[in-house]
């Protein structure tokens, strides 16, 4: 198991070394859509549907991929990370849909373990689950318009850089938030959240 060290690593690695990359011209800008591609397909495969709208979804996914790739090849690989950006923005938003429990509500519960949780607490990971999937929602759109642009090179900086630093900077602002709102509240520390996730995945 990957320990939550090296994680934070390549969490914050990762973003510089794409950045460099993209300055460098070390290797050619359409490689750097390689992560997002398989990122995006592992979290399609994730999407809390069930059944036929599943088939039918991941049916009319590969299509459109297998076509995108015969028609522009250069513009399908630039949507691959709209394709990240969007399913992680579905998952997150279906599970706003009774009766699935909020994704960052169930993380939450399970980071408290015996600890409380109160109806407060749960209105507000419900909230946050909300914002989490608009946000990933932006920056799908945000995508979807530089590859409609044909500028790859800035998909490839919101995708693998800039989009990066919003997230940190939402989860760092959440978290001194949460801390004052719910300061009544004994809280649980976003490392012992990371440990967890690791060992038992996001979705558990």
């Amino acid at each position: 198991m990957i320990g939550w060290g090296k994680v934070m690593i390549l969490a914050a690695g990762y973003p510089l070394v794409a950045y460099w990359l993209l300055r460098s011209e070390f290797v050619d800008v359409i490689w750097l859509t390689l992560p997002d591609a398989l990122f995006g397909i592992i979290l399609t495969l994730g999407i809390p549907l069930k059944g036929r709208p599943k088939v039918i979804f991941m049916t009319f996914l590969g299509l459109g991929m297998v076509m995108g790739v015969m028609m522009n090849p250069r513009l399908t690989a630039m949507l691959m990370p709209v394709l990240m950006n969007l399913a992680l923005s579905v998952i997150f938003l279906l599970t706003l849909k009774p009766p699935e429990a909020p994704l960052i509500t169930r993380i939450a519960q399970r980071a408290r373990g015996t600890l409380a949780f109160p109806a407060e607490l749960f209105v507000y990971t419900r909230t946050l689950t909300l914002y989490w999937g608009l946000l990933f929602m932006i920056f799908a759109l945000n995508g979807l318009y530089w590859a409609l642009s044909d500028d790859l090179r800035a998909v490839m900086l919101f995708a693998n850089t800039l989009n990066f630093l919003v997230m940190a900077a939402f989860f760092v602002i959440e978290q001194l938030y949460r801390m004052l709102r719910f300061r009544h509240l004994t809280q649980t520390s976003p490392l012992k959240v990371l440990r967890m996730l690791l060992r038992d995945g996001w979705k558990g």
